[in-house]
């Protein structure tokens, strides 16, 4: 194509034969393909870019879902730990105050007899 090209600029006949005229369409045709071939590999390029950019987003957002659900998990558990604590703790007072008011009672028993 390029070679029929550099012919026809430096030959003195400015002719176009048919056979000249099917090689350098078959060479603008060729060049076109390669042109659309080439948007079409910008094309995926860019859609595998925006692909990965999308799976890196998801990754990030699912590792601060992971990293916020763990965090409420913890708050939850030490949540529970501190009512088990207060219920344990409220346990033993009453039974404190029972004993207290038994040995109360038999004083007083005492006292009167």
């Amino acid at each position: 194509h390029k070679d029929i090209i550099e012919v026809l600029k430096t030959s003195q006949s400015k002719v176009i034969t048919p056979k000249m005229k099917q090689v350098l369409l078959a060479g603008d045709k060729k060049e076109q393909d390669d042109e659309l071939q080439l948007q079409f590999r910008l094309q995926v390029q860019l859609a595998e870019e925006r692909a990965v950019r999308a799976e890196q987003r998801a990754t990030r957002t699912e590792q601060k879902r992971l990293e916020t659900q763990q965090q409420n998990d913890t708050l939850l558990q030490q949540m529970r730990l501190q009512v088990q604590r207060a219920e344990e703790r409220a346990t033993r007072a009453e039974e404190e105050a029972r004993r207290s008011e038994e040995r109360a009672g038999r004083a007083e028993e005492r006292a009167v007899t």
